[in-house]
C-alpha cells in the first residue's frame, strides 16, 4: 500500500483545503517525515490519516472515551463559523501483480440533529458503494488498523520505540492486537459503558433531563476548549512569525550599520596588520634590490625606447617632406595646365584627383 495523496478539508487547525503529497520519492526512500513547530498540527495530521482510514476505529490522539459523532464534531474547524469537515486520501494497492488505486471520501456536518457522516470510495475512478458499506473489513486487509500506530507516529514516540525496555512491550502490545488477543478488554469496556448508560436510562425523568444538560454543557465547553485550543495554537505560530520578521529586520539594519564587520572586527584587524607588514617587508626589499646594480637593468629599455622614438621621428620628417613635395608638383601642374590653357572641366577633374 503507497499512499500518495491526503486532502484536509476544515479539519481541525487546517482551514480550508490543504493537500499534501505524500509519494515516496523513491522506492528506497518509503518514510515520509513531516516537522513543524508545536501547535502546528503534526498530531492532528496523523489524526486525520488515521480517522480517514479507519474511520469510528480510528485511534486518534484527542478522541479519548467520546463517541464517534461527538469527536467528529469537534474536528471542525470553525473559526470562520464553518460547520463542515471533511478528509480525503488517495493510495495504491497492488493485488497479484496488477496496482489498483483508491480514493476514499469522509465528510461529515454538524446540524441540529447532530454530526451525519458520509463517507464514499473510489475504485480506479469508479464509485464502489459495496466497498464503502464493507470497508471497516476491507482496510484490514491494507493496513491492519491494531498495527497503525507502528507506521503513524509523532517524533516523541520515537524514544519509545527505540529504547531497549519500552520497545518489547509496545511491539508485544501491536502483536496481540493483530491476533485479536485485547477483545477481552476492549468487552470489559464495551459492558462498562452499556452498564453506565442502562443506569442513565433507569433515572427518573428529571434527573434524566439533568444528566442530559450536563452532558450537553460538557460537550459545548470540550468544543469551545478545543476552539482556544486551535486559536491559542495559531496566535503562538503567529507571534512565532511576527517575532522572526522582527528578528531577521533588526538583524539586516545590524549588517547595514557594520554590526557583521564589528563582530569580524579581530579578524579583520589581524587581517589588515598582516597585510602592512607585507607592505613593508616588500618595500623593503624593493629598496635593497634597487640600492644594488639592478638599475642598470633598464638603461638597455631606455635605449631601445629612445631608438624608437628616433625612429618614428625621422620617419614623421620624411612624411612631412613628401607632402610638401607632393603638394608642390601639384600646384605646378594646374598652372601648367592653365597656362596651356586647357579645358576648366579637365582642371577641376585633375584637381579633385590630386
Amino acid at each position: 500500500m503507497i499512499l500518495d495523496e491526503i486532502i484536509l478539508h476544515n479539519f481541525g487547525l487546517y482551514r480550508g483545503t490543504q493537500r499534501v503529497g505524500l509519494t515516496p520519492p523513491a522506492p528506497n526512500k518509503p518514510i515520509v517525515l513531516i516537522g513543524g513547530l508545536n501547535g502546528g498540527g503534526k498530531t492532528t495530521f496523523l489524526d486525520a490519516l488515521q480517522l480517514v482510514l479507519f474511520g469510528p476505529h480510528a485511534k486518534c490522539s484527542n478522541r479519548g472515551s467520546l463517541a464517534y459523532s461527538e469527536y467528529l464534531s469537534r474536528c471542525i474547524h470553525r473559526r470562520s463559523g464553518n460547520t463542515e469537515s471533511g478528509i480525503e486520501i488517495s493510495f495504491r494497492h497492488t493485488v497479484e501483480g496488477s496496482e489498483e488505486h483508491y480514493h476514499l471520501r469522509r465528510f461529515w456536518k454538524l446540524s441540529s440533529s447532530g454530526c451525519k457522516e458520509r463517507f464514499e470510495v473510489l475504485k480506479n475512478g469508479q464509485p464502489e458503494p459495496t466497498l464503502a458499506d464493507n470497508w471497516a473489513t476491507q482496510v484490514e486487509e491494507f493496513f491492519p488498523a491494531n498495527i497503525a500506530h507502528l507506521f503513524l507516529f509523532d517524533g516523541e514516540q520515537v524514544e519509545a520505540y527505540a529504547s531497549q525496555t519500552d520497545s518489547s512491550t509496545l511491539i508485544g502490545a501491536a502483536i496481540q492486537n493483530l491476533l485479536g488477543l485485547d477483545m477481552v478488554d476492549q468487552l470489559e469496556k464495551d459492558l462498562l459503558v452499556y452498564e453506565r448508560r442502562k443506569r442513565s436510562e433507569n433515572k427518573d425523568t428529571p434527573r434524566h433531563a439533568e444528566i442530559t444538560s450536563a452532558q450537553d454543557a460538557v460537550r459545548e465547553l470540550r468544543r469551545r476548549l478545543d476552539a482556544l485550543k486551535q486559536e491559542r495554537a495559531a496566535l503562538q505560530t503567529h507571534r512565532i512569525d511576527k517575532q522572526q520578521r522582527a528578528l531577521k529586520k533588526v538583524e539586516e539594519k545590524y549588517r547595514k550599520i557594520g554590526g557583521t564587520l564589528y563582530d569580524h572586527r579581530g579578524a579583520i584587524e589581524s587581517k589588515w596588520s598582516d597585510s602592512v607588514q607585507r607592505v613593508e617587508d616588500g618595500e623593503a626589499a624593493l629598496r635593497d634590490f634597487a640600492g644594488g646594480a639592478s638599475p642598470l637593468l633598464l638603461v638597455r629599455v631606455l635605449l631601445d625606447s629612445a631608438e624608437l622614438r628616433d625612429q618614428h621621428e625621422e620617419d614623421c620628417r620624411r612624411a612631412r617632406e613628401l607632402a610638401d613635395a607632393l603638394n608642390d608638383r601639384d600646384k605646378a601642374v594646374l598652372k601648367h595646365m592653365r597656362v596651356q590653357k586647357t579645358a576648366k572641366k579637365t582642371i577641376d577633374a585633375l584637381k579633385t584627383f590630386f
